[in-house]
């Protein structure tokens, strides 16, 4: 019985060793959501979907801004505004902040809710992802994250798949084929999910009252920019068509923000993946526009 007690525990240490070995192994190639759960709470932030997510670059905002700022965007499903990322931004933040930039992205999809579950915050989309449900955000490792809601076999910490990486500043850097055939494949596939989705979301007024609190909530430590992001026009057509009066349902808003900008009236000048997502060499140059708006609107309003 001792025997077998003693190999019960060298068993034991072992798989725990080897468990925490493969947990400390995880890095930005985990997933496109393990590293910003595990960096420190943060003073300047990057929020909204994957179009943020992959689209600003905070290198590039630095250049400009002469800060640092943590992309926190995640995807359509994790991160529309509501109470769940309110939450999680919460954590995310250090409190101690005083001079902070909140460039928080705006489209009509971080503000849509599915029809039928429109008025129950309880059945919102990200309720059901780790976004709801994960209390620590900034550990390292985050043991909370790799236990209950690391997506698929822990090989992939090892495998490190050279597609997407989450770079140390949040930046979901992606490399994608680029010639046409895939370019246009992809965006075939993205566009025609995303016209299927007009037949089943909404435009929440829950969800844009959520995006007000998260302006207000951040408004006392720092800047809170509003910005719209250039899309394909095809998908500028099913946008409209979802919420025609955009910015008009939003205009309080960009009255109470720092300052607003819509780049979907320059799409045209930039590349996409997928229709959707700005390729990393158009991520860059609208990161710099970003940036260099940013320290404009400040001067300007040093001025004052």
């Amino acid at each position: 019985m001792r025997k077998f007690v003693s190999i019960v525990l060298i068993a034991l240490i072992l798989f725990t060793g080897v468990a925490f070995y493969t947990f400390f192994q995880a890095d930005g190639y985990a997933d496109s959501y393990y590293l910003k759960m595990t960096k420190p709470k943060q003073t300047s932030m990057v929020l909204g979907t994957s179009k943020a997510a992959q689209g600003i670059q905070p290198s590039e905002l630095k250049r400009a801004i002469g800060k640092d700022i943590f992309n926190y965007a995640f995807n359509i499903r994790t991160s529309p505004y509501g109470p769940v990322y309110f939450e999680s931004i919460r954590k995310k933040l250090d409190s101690s902040t005083t001079n902070g930039v909140f460039i928080l992205t705006v489209d009509p999809w971080s503000l849509s809710v599915y029809s039928e579950n429109a008025l129950s915050i309880a059945e919102f989309r990200e309720q059901r992802t780790f976004m709801a449900e994960l209390k620590d955000v900034s550990s390292n490792p985050n043991l909370e994250y790799l236990i209950n809601h690391f997506d698929g076999s822990y090989y992939k910490i090892f495998k490190r798949n050279g597609v997407a990486k989450v770079e140390d500043d949040g930046w979901l850097h992606v490399n994608l084929k680029n010639d046409i055939a895939s370019v246009n494949r992809r965006s075939r596939h993205t566009l025609n999910n995303y016209k299927e989705y007009l037949d089943d979301l909404e435009i929440s007024a829950i969800r844009i009252e959520w995006l007000e609190r998260t302006m207000d909530y951040l408004d006392d430590f720092g800047s809170v920019y509003l910005v719209r992001l250039p899309v394909h026009p095809e998908l500028q057509k099913i946008e409209d068509e979802l919420m025609p009066d955009f910015k008009l349902r939003l205009q309080f808003l960009i009255d109470k923000a720092s300052g607003y900008v819509d780049l979907t009236e320059r799409s045209d000048e930039f590349q996409y993946t997928d229709a959707v997502h700005l390729t990393p060499e158009s991520g860059k140059l609208v990161s710099r526009l970003i940036g260099e708006w940013i320290v404009e609107i400040s001067e300007d309003n040093s001025v004052k």
